[in-house]
Protein backbone atom coordinates (compact mmCIF):
# COMPACT_ATOMS: atom_id res chain seq x y z
CA UNK A 1 0.00 0.00 0.00
CA UNK A 2 1.31 3.44 -0.94
CA UNK A 3 1.99 6.21 1.55
CA UNK A 4 -0.91 8.18 0.05
CA UNK A 5 -3.28 5.27 0.63
CA UNK A 6 -2.17 4.97 4.24
CA UNK A 7 -2.96 8.67 4.70
CA UNK A 8 -6.44 8.21 3.19
CA UNK A 9 -7.17 5.24 5.49
CA UNK A 10 -5.92 7.23 8.49
CA UNK A 11 -8.08 10.25 7.65
CA UNK A 12 -11.14 8.02 7.53
CA UNK A 13 -10.32 6.53 10.95
CA UNK A 14 -9.38 9.82 12.61
CA UNK A 15 -12.46 11.70 11.39
CA UNK A 16 -14.90 8.90 12.19
CA UNK A 17 -13.55 7.87 15.60
CA UNK A 18 -11.44 10.75 16.87
CA UNK A 19 -7.66 11.02 17.04
CA UNK A 20 -7.13 9.73 20.59
CA UNK A 21 -9.33 6.69 19.96
CA UNK A 22 -7.26 5.47 17.00
CA UNK A 23 -3.96 3.68 17.57
CA UNK A 24 -1.19 2.87 15.13
CA UNK A 25 -2.28 -0.77 15.48
CA UNK A 26 -5.77 0.22 14.31
CA UNK A 27 -4.34 2.06 11.30
CA UNK A 28 -2.03 -0.80 10.32
CA UNK A 29 -4.92 -3.28 10.53
CA UNK A 30 -7.27 -1.07 8.50
CA UNK A 31 -4.58 -0.47 5.88
CA UNK A 32 -3.76 -4.17 5.66
CA UNK A 33 -0.08 -3.67 6.47
CA UNK A 34 2.24 -4.56 9.32
CA UNK A 35 2.94 -2.09 12.10
CA UNK A 36 6.59 -2.19 11.05
CA UNK A 37 5.68 -1.08 7.52
CA UNK A 38 3.55 1.72 8.96
CA UNK A 39 6.48 3.01 11.04
CA UNK A 40 8.78 2.76 8.01
CA UNK A 41 6.52 5.34 6.34
CA UNK A 42 5.69 7.51 9.38
CA UNK A 43 7.97 7.98 12.38
CA UNK A 44 5.10 8.48 14.82
CA UNK A 45 1.36 8.97 15.11
CA UNK A 46 1.93 12.74 15.23
CA UNK A 47 3.96 12.54 12.01
CA UNK A 48 1.13 10.62 10.34
CA UNK A 49 -1.49 13.03 11.66
CA UNK A 50 0.40 16.04 10.28
CA UNK A 51 0.50 14.33 6.87
CA UNK A 52 -3.25 13.76 7.16
CA UNK A 53 -3.84 17.43 7.98
CA UNK A 54 -1.77 18.48 4.98
CA UNK A 55 -3.83 16.20 2.73
CA UNK A 56 -7.11 17.51 4.17
CA UNK A 57 -5.94 21.08 3.53
CA UNK A 58 -5.06 20.18 -0.06
CA UNK A 59 -8.58 18.82 -0.56
CA UNK A 60 -10.11 21.96 0.91
CA UNK A 61 -7.99 24.10 -1.40
CA UNK A 62 -9.07 22.07 -4.44
CA UNK A 63 -12.73 22.46 -3.44
CA UNK A 64 -12.27 26.17 -2.74
CA UNK A 65 -10.68 26.77 -6.14
CA UNK A 66 -13.51 24.90 -7.91
CA UNK A 67 -16.05 27.02 -6.01
CA UNK A 68 -14.28 30.22 -7.08
CA UNK A 69 -14.39 29.14 -10.72
CA UNK A 70 -18.10 28.31 -10.55
CA UNK A 71 -19.26 31.43 -8.66
CA UNK A 72 -20.19 34.91 -9.83
CA UNK A 73 -19.26 36.89 -6.73
CA UNK A 74 -17.55 36.90 -3.33
CA UNK A 75 -20.74 36.26 -1.35
CA UNK A 76 -21.61 33.15 -3.35
CA UNK A 77 -18.07 31.79 -2.87
CA UNK A 78 -18.24 32.11 0.93
CA UNK A 79 -21.77 30.70 1.15
CA UNK A 80 -20.93 27.74 -1.10
CA UNK A 81 -17.83 27.05 0.98
CA UNK A 82 -20.07 27.11 4.07
CA UNK A 83 -22.34 24.50 2.43
CA UNK A 84 -19.31 22.29 1.92
CA UNK A 85 -18.03 22.82 5.47
CA UNK A 86 -21.41 21.92 6.96
CA UNK A 87 -21.70 18.77 4.87
CA UNK A 88 -18.19 17.70 5.89
CA UNK A 89 -18.89 18.35 9.58
CA UNK A 90 -21.93 16.08 9.49
CA UNK A 91 -19.60 13.20 8.62
CA UNK A 92 -16.99 14.03 11.26
CA UNK A 93 -17.02 12.66 14.80
CA UNK A 94 -17.19 15.47 17.36
CA UNK A 95 -14.22 13.90 19.18
CA UNK A 96 -12.07 14.59 16.12
CA UNK A 97 -12.92 18.30 16.41
CA UNK A 98 -12.02 18.31 20.10
CA UNK A 99 -8.81 16.35 19.52
CA UNK A 100 -7.68 18.54 16.62
CA UNK A 101 -7.93 21.67 18.76
CA UNK A 102 -5.69 20.11 21.41
CA UNK A 103 -3.24 18.77 18.83
CA UNK A 104 -3.10 22.05 16.94
CA UNK A 105 -2.36 24.01 20.11
CA UNK A 106 0.22 21.46 21.24
CA UNK A 107 2.55 20.99 18.31
CA UNK A 108 1.09 21.54 14.88
CA UNK A 109 0.50 25.26 14.58
CA UNK A 110 2.84 25.60 11.62
CA UNK A 111 1.15 22.69 9.85
CA UNK A 112 -1.33 25.22 8.56
CA UNK A 113 1.03 28.08 7.77
CA UNK A 114 1.49 27.34 4.07
CA UNK A 115 -2.16 26.56 3.35
CA UNK A 116 -3.26 29.52 5.48
CA UNK A 117 -1.25 31.88 3.27
CA UNK A 118 -2.77 30.34 0.13
CA UNK A 119 -6.29 30.80 1.50
CA UNK A 120 -5.48 34.33 2.68
CA UNK A 121 -4.29 35.42 -0.76
CA UNK A 122 -7.46 34.01 -2.33
CA UNK A 123 -9.67 35.79 0.20
CA UNK A 124 -7.89 39.11 -0.41
CA UNK A 125 -8.39 38.68 -4.15
CA UNK A 126 -12.09 37.82 -3.70
CA UNK A 127 -12.74 40.73 -1.32
CA UNK A 128 -11.10 43.13 -3.77
CA UNK A 129 -13.26 41.72 -6.59
CA UNK A 130 -16.29 42.20 -4.32
CA UNK A 131 -15.38 45.87 -3.98
CA UNK A 132 -15.15 46.20 -7.76
CA UNK A 133 -18.64 44.79 -8.30
CA UNK A 134 -20.13 46.94 -5.53
CA UNK A 135 -20.93 44.18 -3.02
CA UNK A 136 -18.14 44.92 -0.53
CA UNK A 137 -17.59 48.35 1.06
CA UNK A 138 -14.62 50.27 -0.31
CA UNK A 139 -13.35 51.05 3.21
CA UNK A 140 -13.06 47.35 4.13
CA UNK A 141 -9.48 46.30 4.86
CA UNK A 142 -9.13 43.23 2.60
CA UNK A 143 -6.14 41.85 4.47
CA UNK A 144 -7.78 42.20 7.90
CA UNK A 145 -11.04 40.57 6.82
CA UNK A 146 -9.16 37.74 5.09
CA UNK A 147 -7.58 36.93 8.45
CA UNK A 148 -11.01 37.10 10.10
CA UNK A 149 -12.37 34.56 7.63
CA UNK A 150 -9.39 32.29 8.28
CA UNK A 151 -9.86 32.62 12.02
CA UNK A 152 -13.38 31.32 11.52
CA UNK A 153 -12.09 27.73 11.49
CA UNK A 154 -10.13 28.05 14.71
CA UNK A 155 -12.95 29.88 16.47
CA UNK A 156 -15.51 27.37 15.26
CA UNK A 157 -13.51 24.42 16.56
CA UNK A 158 -13.12 26.07 19.97
CA UNK A 159 -16.80 26.96 20.26
CA UNK A 160 -17.94 23.57 18.98
CA UNK A 161 -16.21 21.95 21.93
CA UNK A 162 -19.32 23.16 23.78
CA UNK A 163 -21.65 21.27 21.43
CA UNK A 164 -24.26 20.99 24.13
CA UNK A 165 -24.71 24.76 23.80
CA UNK A 166 -24.43 25.39 20.04
CA UNK A 167 -24.43 23.15 16.99
CA UNK A 168 -21.77 23.41 14.29
CA UNK A 169 -24.44 24.81 11.97
CA UNK A 170 -25.27 27.66 14.35
CA UNK A 171 -21.61 28.52 14.90
CA UNK A 172 -20.72 28.64 11.19
CA UNK A 173 -23.90 30.38 10.10
CA UNK A 174 -23.80 33.05 12.83
CA UNK A 175 -20.14 33.91 12.38
CA UNK A 176 -20.30 34.14 8.59
CA UNK A 177 -23.53 36.12 8.52
CA UNK A 178 -22.27 38.69 11.03
CA UNK A 179 -18.94 39.03 9.23
CA UNK A 180 -20.41 39.32 5.74
CA UNK A 181 -23.06 41.82 6.83
CA UNK A 182 -20.29 43.96 8.32
CA UNK A 183 -18.49 43.97 4.97
CA UNK A 184 -21.47 44.27 2.63
CA UNK A 185 -22.81 47.34 0.86
CA UNK A 186 -26.58 48.04 0.86
CA UNK A 187 -26.67 46.69 -2.72
CA UNK A 188 -25.41 43.30 -1.51
CA UNK A 189 -27.93 42.85 1.33
CA UNK A 190 -30.78 41.37 -0.77
CA UNK A 191 -28.40 38.73 -2.19
CA UNK A 192 -27.02 38.09 1.30
CA UNK A 193 -30.55 37.63 2.70
CA UNK A 194 -31.44 35.24 -0.11
CA UNK A 195 -28.28 33.11 0.21
CA UNK A 196 -28.54 32.75 3.98
CA UNK A 197 -32.25 31.89 3.74
CA UNK A 198 -31.29 29.14 1.27
CA UNK A 199 -28.50 27.98 3.58
CA UNK A 200 -30.87 27.78 6.56
CA UNK A 201 -33.34 25.79 4.46
CA UNK A 202 -30.52 23.42 3.47
CA UNK A 203 -29.62 22.92 7.13
CA UNK A 204 -33.25 22.32 8.14
CA UNK A 205 -33.72 19.74 5.39
CA UNK A 206 -30.53 17.91 6.34
CA UNK A 207 -31.57 17.79 10.00
CA UNK A 208 -34.97 16.19 9.32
Amino acid sequence: MSKENIIEVSIELFTSKGIKSVSMDDIAKAAGISKRTLYENFASKDDLLISCLHRMDECRMEIFDSIILSSDNFIDVIVKFAYNALDVLKRVNSEFLNDIVRFNMRNALQTYSESTEKFRHRFVYLIDKGKECGYIRKDVDSCFFSYMLLQHDANSFSIMKSRNLWSSEVVILTFLELLLRGMATPAALPLLDQRFAELRQHIDENNK
